[in-house]
This record gives C-alpha cells, structure tokens and sequence, in this order.
C-alpha cells in the first residue's frame, strides 16, 4: 500500500481503494472547474503518486495539489508533511544518465554520488535556505546533470526554463526547486525571493565586472547586476576536482577493458592542463574519454598535436550518433568543419562562438551545389505532376535552404558539436575542438595571397587564429608569407594593409623574444608601415587595428609601438628617417604622456596573462634604451621604472620616494625581482634595502610595503627589528601577511611582538599568524606564557589546538605541573570538545594544590555541563569534587 492510498483510507474511512473512483470524485470537487485533464489520465497519475512518481507535478500544478487536500480534507501543512517524509524516506528514483564521452554505464542517479566538481553550496540544499543560491555556471559545467541528481535523491525539482518567467510559472509552492535557465532574461531584476520555497538557480551569460581593454576603449555601460537576495557561487577550479572525476568515471566505465586512471590524470596534468583546454565538467569528461579509448595512440606517438585530440575527439562522438548522415562520416567530417572554418575566419563578421539560429547556421555550412536522391525524386515530371510542384519553385527552394546544408546542420546536432545556448541561438561546442578547427584553418590560410588572410585579420576573432600562426612562423623562420605580402602590395585595400600591420608586430616581437628575421625584409615592411601610418595626440598609429576585446592583445597599439621599438633597436642611422616616437634609439625620444599612459600601457602589456618571459624581454629592451639614453625621472617609461629603481640601488641613493614608486604599477614588485636577477642584482639585498630605508624614515608604512598578494616576496624578507615598530603594529595580525614566508629569526620577533601590540582588539581572523607558525615556536609561545586575555589571544589557542593538539596537550600538562593556572584555564577553554576528557583528567591531577582558583574553573566546567560536550560527565565530577573540596576547607 502507498502512501496515497494510506492517506485516503485513513480521512475517508474505506477500505479499498479505486484511483478510478477517486478520480470520479475529484471531479465532482468545487476545485476541479478549470482544470483540463481527462479522468483516466488524472486515475495514472493518482497511482503514479501512490508510488512516488511524478511527484513534481503536485508542485508544478498548485490546482491539482488543491485539488488533493480538498478533497482529502486535511490542513495543507499536514498533506506537506506527509509528502517530505515520503521524499526522506522513499527509494531512490531510477533517473538514469549517462556521460557518452567517458562511456559510463547508465548511472542511477538516485543511488549514484557526484565527483567534486561542483560548488558544496549547489549539492548541499540545506544552504539555500535564507538566501537562494545563484549559480555562475557556464554551459558545459554540468548543470543538467547536477539537477538530475538533486531530483533522483529527492533533495528538489529540477525546472529547466529558457527564461526566469517560464521558470516561476514552474515552481512548487513549497519545498526545493533547482532551475536550469538557459538565459538569464528577467533574472537580474529579481528583487525578492519567491515565500515558500527554496531555490538554486544555475544560469550562464550574468555580466562580470568588466574594464575597458585599452585607453582609447570607452568603459562599457553600467549593466544591471543580480541583486543581494542571491548567494552567487561559481564552479570550482579545474585543477581541485580533476583528480576525484578521473576516478570517479573509472569505477563507472561501461568498457571492460583496463583503464588506468592514475596514468589517465598524469596525462591530462602533464599534457592537457598546460594548453587551457579544459574549461569546464564536460571537456574534461571528453578527455578522460579520448584517453580511455585512444590511450594506446597516445603512449605510441612522441608527440599528440591538438589536431589529434580534436579526431579522437570526434570518433568518440560518432560511435555514439546512431543515426547520423552517412555522406558526412567522421572520415569526411574533418574536411567539412575545416571549410566552415575557412568561412567563419574570412568572412564571419560576428565571432565564431556566436550563438545564432540554425537558418543562418545553414547559410554558413553551404559549400557547393546541393544533391540528393529527394531533389532528383521531385525533379522528375510525374511527381511534380503529382504533388503539383512547379519546377522553379524546387529550385527556389533547394538555392535558399539545399538538403546538403540542412542535413549537415543536423548532423552537427546530433554529434553534439551545435548545442542550443539560448532559446532558439545555436553555439558550436566544445569550444576547443573549434578553436584547434580554426587554428589549422588559419595555417592553411597563410599559404594562400595576403589579401586572404589579411580579411580574416580585419575580423576580430579571425585576426586572433591568423596573427598566432603568422608569428609561430616567424618565430620558426619561416617568412614567405610576408614574402608574397611584398611581392603584391596593394597600398588601397584594408586586408592587405591589415596583413601587413600584423607583419610588423610578429617581425618586431620575434626579434624582442630572441629570434632572428632577414634585415632586408624587415627593414621594407618598415618602411612601408610608416607610410601607412595614421597620427593621433602626435603618436603615429596602425590604420586597422580594432579597440575590442575578441582580437589578440598582441595586435593592439601598444604592441605595435613595442615591435616598432624592437626593429628600431639595430636600425642604421644612415636608413631613411623614422619618427621619433618609433625609433626612441636614434632620435630625442619625445615628452608624449599619450605614449606613456595611453600607448605604451603597462596593463596591456605586463598585466595581462601573457608569458613572463616576454614581460621581462619588454622590460630589458627599455631598460637597454635608458642606458644609452638617459631620460629625467619625470619622463621616463613605465617600462624603465625598473632599470631606473636597479641604477639608483647599486649608486646608494634608494630614498623613501622610490619605494612609492613601487606602489604606482600593479605588478611591478613581481617583474622587478626576476629582472633584478638577470641583471646579476641580488632580489634580497634590494628587499631589505627597501625595509631600511622605511625605518630610517618617520612616515607610515607606505603602500608599496603594506601586506598584500603583491608584496608577499618583500614580507618573506621583512627584518626582524621591523616587527617591534609600532607603526607595524595594527600590520602585524592581520590575514594579509603572508606568514607562511617566515623564518625562525622572523618567527622570533612576532612572539616578541605579540604581547606588545597595540590595538589586541577584535579581528575579523586573529588565530590566521598562529595558524602558519611551526610547532616549535608554537611551544614556545606556550612555555613562555606569550599568550594572554582576549579574543585574539583565545583565538590563537584554538588555532594551536587545531593545527598541533599534541602541543596543546603538552603546553596544559606543563601549565598544571607549575602552577599556571591562569594560562591552564585559558588553554582548556579554547580546546575542542573533543578533547574535553583528557583535559580534565590534565587539570584533575592538579586540582588539590592550594591556589587553583576554583570559581574560575568551576564556571568553566558548568559551561561544559551545559553544552553536554564528549566527557561532561567527568566535567560534573570533577566540579562536585572541586566544591566537595572547597566546603572541607
């Protein structure tokens, strides 16, 4: 008997139940008006119910669960009850799911647990309640299969809506709702939560805070951001569930073949992780598949191109397709995806990631005359005859949507490749299977006139996949493509004048990486560039250069006067004239602040995530101009502040204005030291330097030396009699310092301080130092009674009972032995309860001794006793033999 069928015979009072009959009598309830539903399909329902199944229904329909309580007559909270309870305690659903890239078998997801590779606050619904929890989960992150699962345990309903309002028509009246959106139309100006129930929400597309990309970018509109009734979270890092997902799919592999997970995760972290390719939930299940199925390939080749995973990749997803377009097999798929790459690069205006709706996916995958047994069917005379077809209705039909593209673009689908991002907006996926695509489509393309590849330059994400290639080539001294540049020049046309734009950057940041390119050759494009140049604010410019972020940063004005810089550095004087602003080396390098803070921007150019070794190129070739033409401090490039903070070191004459100069360019401590040391400077002696001529000064700790990520190389070198500054003192506790740095001499004088500091008032984490210090001076802190009253203090001993409880132990056994009662009491009040029973059988073998101060320790037991913590029974004996005591007295 189920729970429904329980439920109507104890309120109705008979003893078999119809779902037949119930339904009958549903019907004749004053709330069935309005309700569209067929008698016998309301008697399935009712059993499907009985059997806890479809229960999702009783929430997405308040009518027909009205309905029920109606006609059960009961209060609503208790009909509520008795449907979580049958949800606490049911049998687990059967949702079945497989991930078809890894080749698991179907998963029952209401008895399966999922990898950690999803947020803690998504998986554990008990978090949702307060606050509901919005989830920044880009497609690909494994929200389908996270709703799946909430639903099989029966933790929530699981709602996919294409918008918030579809998804609010959709919710339960109470209980737990987990909604998959595909867009998050109407969600950001949600202002309230709906009363009742508790939500998580995963969406893609919410705005991040964004900056312009250069100076000459306007800062984007302020755009409406989720409001602070959600708990936003994000997916967590690759790198921290990667381990847990490989070996979760191990133990659910559906091929009986072996499959050595460890060897599997050494791959994908010495292999794939270095290239960025895995993005998310399902690339990285689409790796672990290309490995168990293609591992022997793998071991057997020295080297795996991209390339190669890509077609692996997709043989995959083929096996999988069972039906699919045999005149497009997976043989032939490679071409044909190579070709709609050839497009989207030279003729794609918006970027190849854009979602957009399949007629015009069907424009862009036509690539010749369409053919097919249906158009030579309809082509014949009787058939037309027959269905009443004109023949240039066919052919009007077949030129604006051909069988080819239409089957094509249904192929796509079914391997997955074209997934639906947004209502009806289609975006290819998985984006590194495209990128490599576009990246070989690329490469073929710099075999072909500049004009070609130069179009694709002038788009923004095509420019990214062809400049990459051009400069690999120059890098590997391969020029012809600038060759045939040069052989056909055509001065008026956009693309040839893009390609050689992009020509002049990869042939100035060769000869800046280290490389080598003809004189000849660059010396021409040289000078055909200048020709070619626009001017603003007097700094001469590249004419298409595009201001957004889709194009490679290395094709942005600032890179530009970088290459410039790097092909004028040998340049011979005798040459024809160049502008000053170009070639800094030969001329009176011009007073420009537009170079300075618009051009030449450090944040282009040193903070964006591109490698070190180019950072500290950039910095030696300026540093290499200021040595053979010496610039006023006032003008010199930000680039030179380094050089200029090396020459002011080595001649004594560091001062307290330099170390603010530290402070004034984001990144500039964590360039300087490895520059420092290819110029033969020792990094520490520099550090400490700094340090000294702080002390030597009255002022404040000045930003440059505040704790913080940035500074952490000049704390891990802070001198001891820093420490004992008070103007260090409010510095010194906070959870900036990097303590995990320090050094035994260092560790030294923190205990010295800790006593003396200043302000020992409330801090948001005062155990943080404690929690870095080595168990050493942890005891040490102990023995000499270094810690006092307070919060902070209290903290710092919970955190040495946390991180080193054998040093606790042995600190209150020696407190007990001496006579420390105060330090005795202040250490058993910051154990865990845990260690409750050993710490009064510590402060047992002294409590005889005639100065224990027994109301203290008394108040502290009746708060264990209270608590009912692990051993408050021996907390109970040990105060009744404490006050048995103190009457005897």
């Amino acid at each position: 008997m189920g729970w429904l069928e329980e439920f109507v015979k104890e309120t109705k009072g008979i003893g078999k139940v119809s779902w037949a009959k119930v339904s009958r009598d549903l019907r004749r309830e004053p709330s069935w008006k309005g309700l569209r539903i067929s008698e016998g399909s309301l008697a399935t329902y009712l059993g499907a119910f009985d059997q806890g199944k479809n229960l999702h229904l009783l929430g997405t329909n308040p009518r027909l669960r009205a309905l029920l309580v109606e006609y059960l007559q009961v209060a609503e909270e208790d009909f509520q009850e008795r449907l979580e309870s049958l949800q606490r305690t049911r049998p687990s659903q059967q949702h079945s799911f497989r991930l078809w890239d890894a080749n698991t078998r179907p998963l029952n997801l209401g008895q399966e647990s999922l990898p950690a590779a999803f947020p803690d606050e998504v998986l554990d619904t008990r978090s949702w309640a307060g606050s509901p929890i919005l989830w920044r989960a880009r497609n690909g992150s494994g929200r389908t299969l996270v709703g799946e699962w909430l639903e099989a345990q029966g933790k929530a309903l699981f709602i996919r809506a294409e918008s918030w309002n579809e998804a609010r028509r959709k919710l339960p009246r109470t209980g737990r709702a987990f909604i998959e959106l595909k867009s998050p139309m109407g969600l950001l100006g949600v202002d309230t939560r709906p009363s009742g129930i508790d939500l998580c929400v995963a969406v893609d597309g919410l705005p991040d805070d964004a900056h312009p990309d250069s100076p000459f970018q306007e800062a984007p509109q302020e755009e409406s951001r989720p409001s602070n009734i959600w708990t936003i979270v994000s997916s967590p890092a690759v790198e921290e569930w990667l381990e847990s997902l490989v070996f979760w799919i191990e133990e659910r592999r559906a091929d009986e073949e072996a499959f050595d997970p460890r060897s599997c995760l050494d791959w994908l972290r010495k292999d794939i992780l270095p290239l960025g390719l895995i993005d998310g939930f399902e690339t990285a299940v689409g790796f672990v598949g290309v490995y168990a199925e293609f591992r022997r390939q793998l071991q057997s080749k020295k080297t795996t191109t991209q390339v190669d995973l890509a077609r692996y990749f997709l043989r995959i997803r083929g096996r999988h397709i069972p039906e699919r377009d045999t005149s497009l097999d997976i043989a032939s798929l490679w071409t044909f995806l190579s070709g709609m790459a050839h497009r989207l690069l030279v003729h794609g205006e918006e970027p190849w990631f854009q979602a957009r709706p399949l007629d015009e996916w069907r424009t862009i995958v036509r690539d010749g005359p369409a053919a097919s047994d249906v158009i030579d069917w309809l082509s014949d005379a009787s058939v037309q005859k027959l269905l009443k077809l004109a023949p240039r209705d066919i052919n009007k039909a077949v030129e604006a949507l051909p069988p080819q593209a239409f089957q094509r673009v249904k192929t796509l689908q079914q391997l997955f490749l074209l997934r639906e991002q947004q209502p009806g907006l289609y975006a290819l996926r998985p984006s590194w299977v495209f990128e490599t695509v576009l990246g070989q489509s690329a490469d073929a393309l710099l075999q072909e006139e500049a004009e070609t590849w130069g179009e694709a330059l002038l788009h923004a994400h095509g420019a990214n996949f062809v400049f990459d290639k051009l400069l690999f080539r120059c890098q590997g001294g391969d020029f012809d493509p600038i060759r045939r540049l040069l052989a056909h020049q055509d001065r008026r046309s956009p693309a040839w004048t893009a390609a050689l734009e992009s020509s002049f950057v990869a042939l100035g940041l060769t000869l800046l990486e280290g490389g080598g390119t003809p004189e000849a050759l660059h010396v021409e494009v040289f000078d055909l560039q200048q020709s070619l140049t626009s001017e603003l604010n007097g700094i001469p410019l590249p004419r298409t250069f595009r201001r957004d972020g889709l194009q490679s940063p290395l094709l942005s004005h600032g890179y530009w006067i970088l290459a410039a810089h790097a092909l004028t550095e040998e340049r011979s004087p005798s040459r024809a004239a160049a502008h000053p602003v170009l070639d800094p080396w030969n001329h009176a390098f011009p007073a420009n602040v537009h170079l300075n803070e618009l051009i030449l921007s450090w944040q282009e150019i040193i903070e964006r995530p591109h490698s070190e070794e180019i950072k500290l190129r950039v910095i030696e070739l300026y540093g290499r101009l200021l040595r053979r033409r010496s610039t006023p401090p006032s003008q010199l490039l930000h680039f030179q502040i380094p050089e200029f903070l090396l020459t002011v070191y080595q001649s004594n004459e560091l001062n307290l204005q330099h170390v603010k100069i530290l402070s004034k360019l984001k990144g500039l401590v964590q360039i300087i030291r490895p520059y420092f040391q290819r110029r033969g400077q020792e990094w520490e002696s520099f550090a400490r330097a700094l340090w000294r001529v702080w002390l030597d000064s009255s002022e404040e700790l000045p930003r440059a030396l505040q704790p913080g990520p940035r500074s952490a190389d000049l704390w891990s070198l802070i001198p001891a009699e820093a420490m004992q500054d008070e103007r260090l003192s409010n510095w010194l506790s906070g959870t900036s310092v990097p303590f995990e740095l320090f050094r035994d001499d260092q560790w030294v004088a923190f205990l010295r301080y800790w006593p003396r500091r200043m302000h020992p008032g409330f801090d948001l984490d005062p155990g943080y130092p404690w929690q870095a210090m080595p168990e050493s001076f942890m005891r040490r802190a102990l023995l000499d009674e270094v810690l006092r009253e307070g919060h902070q203090d209290h903290e710092a001993r919970r955190a040495i009972w946390k991180k080193a409880p054998s040093v606790a132990r042995d600190g209150l056994r020696d407190y007990v032995q001496r006579g420390k009662w105060t330090s005795a009491l202040g250490l058993a009040r910051a154990a865990p309860a845990e260690e409750t029973p050993s710490v009064i059988a510590m402060i047992r073998k002294g409590i005889t001794q005639p100065d224990v101060p027994n109301e203290a320790f008394i108040s502290w037991l009746h708060h264990l006793i209270n608590l009912r913590v692990p051993g408050w029974k021996e907390a109970w004996a040990l105060r009744c033999d404490i006050e048995e005591g103190a009457k005897d007295s």
